[in-house]
């Protein structure tokens, strides 16, 4: 249901596109283990949407998403590893 709600603040569907708003609702889905959540949020951060632009932090929630069996966030790890080594340290 929270990453529900991050999709609709996302997308702008029922309510106002916000992606502050997005972000805070992807968080505590993510917290509670959403590997969706966690890779929508390490997206957010990679692009600076409704966050600050942070690529460790994108790393950081890639990493626990794909250790959950995203695919997508494999890819999106090993793309961000390779152009910014510094980030998976």
């Amino acid at each position: 249901a929270i990453f529900g709600l991050g999709i609709m603040y996302y997308e702008g569907v029922g309510v106002s596109r916000d992606y502050k708003e997005s972000a805070r609702y992807f968080r505590r889905a993510a917290e509670q283990g959403c590997a969706d959540a966690q890779a929508v949020l390490g997206a957010m951060y990679y692009d600076g949407h409704g966050v600050k632009q942070n690529y460790r932090e994108a790393a950081t929630w890639f990493k626990k998403s794909a250790q959950l069996g995203n695919k997508d966030s494999q890819n999106f790890l090993s793309t961000l590893c390779f152009e910014k080594p510094w980030a998976c340290r």
